[in-house]
C-alpha cells in the first residue's frame, strides 16, 4: 500500500495560510493576502488529489 506521509504536512501548511488571511479580514485585501489565497486554494487541491492517490491505494487493495 503505497499511502502517503503528506497529509499531516499540508494539512499544517493550510492551518498557517488560513491563519495568515483570518488576520487580515478587517483591513484591506492587499497582495501579501491575495497571494495567501491563491496558495490557499492550491493546498487544497494538493491535499484533495493526495486523499485520491490514497483511496485509490486503499481500493486496489
Amino acid at each position: 500500500m503505497n499511502l502517503s506521509n503528506d497529509i499531516p504536512r499540508l494539512y499544517g501548511k493550510l492551518q498557517k495560510c488560513h491563519n495568515k488571511i483570518m488576520a487580515s479580514v478587517d483591513t484591506r485585501m492587499c497582495v501579501h493576502t491575495l497571494k495567501d489565497y491563491v496558495e490557499y486554494k492550491q493546498l487544497v487541491r494538493r491535499i484533495v488529489d493526495a486523499q485520491n492517490k490514497d483511496a485509490k491505494a486503499i481500493y486496489e487493495q
